[in-house]
């Protein structure tokens, strides 16, 4: 049985290899030729397969592979240097590779012969491929593929910098052409980031980026490109691909153009030219969502025809939402929720009993209250030094009245450049945003007022004194209530040769405020800093020293050089004088 299934297995290649190199069914005239296999076509045969390999094809053949999407079956069109693969399964499997399509738009089809599928579907093409094929095989399945589709060429007209014809790679998306014509007339998909695409074509002004009208090649299908939905919503619909023959025209806009504007309660506030689909939906969208504060249950437009202004108040459902139809120059706000519908709430972290995100009552909690529901705190706490971090307030896009320009305060101040200076590194700290609280203080846990998005952190008391600056051995010290100051430096092993022994700072654990060693009381977790004398200063100071040095030296001299001359004269004057 083995021998006979290995023998009809032969059989069958050698009967078909026999109808490719001089078919028995051939017939006379153009069918005669059309069943010819090409000279570029290599063959081999397998005892289970038969492979065909189209040398002109695989020439055509570069890493290009069709974009997902691209081959659409009610635009792309077969037609010249096409690349195609085919599968035939049966009683002897043939796989054909790099099929490309002649100028002719035929295609050879092993078995089958030369098969017209020019300016075909590819549905289309599947099915004349499959009757060609029905004529000499029984049994069968065709599966079709396209390797490589040509390179298309469409036409870009309107009032814009470069129209004319453009020739473009397969799987090339409008917004590509688009830059092409609007900025230097050359096609290359990867010459540019789509960042770098993006950010030229918004910032364009004078021509249309959401009415970009596209005519396919039958002169009745049409399709409408929006180039700012597509950046700004990622609707790949709305940056179609082109294909052979698509003419494509981008108008001019002016001043007076009909725009749509959504603002309010979304995160990026938007104008843009009208466009007739356009629903709420979709701007809000555009618009990058809504705010967590957003009321997203109303919508307001105000409409302007004939110089009247009127105010359309909706409520925003999934119908209005996306079949309302908008007019040109809507404007349209989303409205913030009223402070009484909105949930508030604020953070306990550290040594509390129960550390966690707790509801507030909106300008009503106090500091007292929050540490009550998180269980007060334990006894590790370092109570006195704990403290508050404010959540920056969304400002709905207007700087904070307490927000300063260093330079405006100029114009109007006589202070020195270096007191601005000094100004702008303290507001460059954020210490605003920092509240120092003592929980011992029941005064002021009664009067702290807490906000939505506060942070209490209650740090841990490590009994520990630290010691910067210039000490001999800075770092962490045991507290202990009974030392001074002093006692911590002897600890320290003193101060260095360059510390100003004037300047000694406390700077207290919580509020990180500077104090004067006899105008606070040390407590753990403090700082002890020790500043050094100013580097101009010590430097003068030692070329002082060593200048009185040197003038101590030189006094010496001169007194040793006055007394041998003295004694000099004296020996002179007595040895005369004998």
């Amino acid at each position: 049985m083995h021998y006979l299934r290995t023998g009809l297995t032969l059989f069958s290649a050698l009967l078909i290899l026999s109808l490719l190199v001089n078919p028995l069914h051939a017939q006379s005239g153009d069918d005669q030729s059309d069943r010819t296999q090409p000279r570029a076509f290599q063959t081999i045969t397998g005892t289970d397969q038969i492979y065909f390999v189209d040398q002109i094809g695989l020439q055509l053949l570069d890493r290009q592979i069709p974009a997902p999407g691209y081959i659409q079956d009610e635009h792309f069109k077969l037609g010249p240097q096409d690349v195609l693969s085919i599968d035939i399964s049966g009683p002897l499997p043939i796989i054909a590779r790099g099929l490309a399509v002649n100028s002719e738009g035929k295609i050879f089809i092993p078995v089958a012969g030369n098969v017209d599928i020019n300016n075909m579907s590819l549905s289309e093409a599947y099915e004349k491929i499959e009757e060609a094929l029905a004529r000499e095989l029984n049994e069968f399945e065709l599966n079709l593929t396209v390797d490589r589709p040509r390179r298309v060429m469409v036409n870009i007209h309107g009032d814009i910098p470069y129209p004319g014809q453009y020739i473009v790679p397969a799987g090339t998306r409008l917004d590509a052409v688009v830059y092409a014509a609007l900025t230097d007339g050359s096609v290359d998909p990867g010459q540019l980031s789509p960042r770098d695409m993006e950010q030229a074509l918004m910032s364009t002004r004078n021509h249309s980026l959401r009415n970009i009208s596209i005519t396919r090649s039958d002169g009745e299908s049409r399709v409408q490109g929006d180039l700012v939905r597509y950046f700004r919503n990622g609707d790949t619909d709305a940056n179609p691909y082109l294909f052979s023959g698509d003419r494509v025209r981008i108008e001019r806009v002016s001043e007076t153009s009909p725009v749509v504007s959504v603002s309010g309660a979304v995160h990026s506030s938007q104008q843009v030219e009208f466009e007739e689909s356009d629903r709420i939906g979709r701007l809000i969208e555009m618009a990058g969502g809504y705010l967590e504060e957003a009321d997203r249950e109303r919508v307001v437009i105000h409409r302007t025809e004939q110089r009247q202004t009127s105010r359309i108040e909706l409520e925003l459902t999934e119908d209005t939402r996306h079949n309302f139809e908008l007019r040109p120059n809507d404007r349209i706000v989303i409205p913030y929720l009223e402070d009484d519908a909105r949930s508030y709430s604020a953070w306990v972290h550290g040594e509390a009993i129960m550390p966690g995100n707790y509801p507030i009552s909106h300008e009503q909690t106090t500091l007292k209250d929050l540490l009550e529901t998180a269980g007060g705190v334990t006894s590790s706490a370092l109570a006195e030094s704990a403290y508050i971090v404010r959540s920056p307030v969304h400002t709905r896009n207007v700087r904070p009245s307490t927000a300063f320009n260093v330079a405006e305060l100029q114009r109007t101040s006589d202070q020195l450049a270096q007191g601005f200076e000094y100004l702008q590194r303290e507001d460059q700290l954020g210490t605003e945003n920092r509240v120092h609280v003592d929980l011992t203080n029941d005064r002021e846990l009664s009067e702290t007022i807490i906000s939505d998005g506060d942070r209490l952190f209650v740090p841990k008391d490590h009994r520990a004194v630290i010691l910067y600056g210039q000490v001999n051995s800075p770092g962490n010290y045991a507290f202990d209530e009974s030392k001074t100051v002093r006692d911590y430096l002897e600890k320290a092993g003193g101060m260095t040769i360059a510390a100003d022994t004037e300047r000694l700072f406390i700077i207290k654990a919580g509020s990180r405020a500077w104090k004067h060693p006899d105008d606070t009381r040390l407590q753990s977790g403090d700082m002890i800093f020790v500043d050094r004398v100013p580097y101009d200063e010590f430097q003068a100071a030692r070329n002082y020293d060593i200048q009185l040095r040197n003038l101590r030296r030189s006094n010496l001299q001169l007194i040793l050089t006055t007394v041998s001359t003295i004694t000099a004269v004296v020996t002179t004057y007595v040895a005369i004088t004998r």
